[in-house]
């Protein structure tokens, strides 16, 4: 309704404004309660294709295995040093989610955080 120039809001357009902006916020909600509750709580540490170590990701702490530091902290993981020439390892930086992995290839050592199983997308793209 137009009035003096103005419009005026009524109440449908209220209700459907309401709806508009919790229709648009709802994904957002679910993605980042779904990212929260899909948190690992352990590592797998692997040397010569062999579980050598299961790391509780809720523990801050350091292991040493075959010349190098795997460090834990705030529920993520990371290799912290080693004697390999390209530091490759070292440089993947920390991982916290599950399927993600740190692999050193000189030292047959493998970090991962089990989980995220097939169905779940890595990309997509349109």
């Amino acid at each position: 309704m137009k009035r003096n120039g103005l419009y005026r809001l009524n109440t449908a357009d209220i209700v459907i404004a309401a709806i508009v902006i919790t229709v648009s916020i709802t994904p957002l909600l679910y993605s980042f309660t779904r990212q929260k509750s899909a948190a690992a709580n352990i590592a797998n540490i692997y040397q010569d294709n062999k579980l050598v170590k299961q790391v509780a990701l809720g523990q801050d702490s350091v292991y040493k295995f075959k010349n190098m530091e795997v460090e834990v902290n705030r529920h993520r993981i990371r290799i912290a040093k080693s004697d390999c020439a390209r530091q490759v390892c070292v440089n993947t930086g920390w991982i916290s989610s599950p399927a993600q992995t740190i692999v050193c290839v000189p030292n047959k050592v493998l970090v991962e955080i089990p989980g995220g199983g097939a169905g779940q997308y890595d990309a997509v793209s349109y």
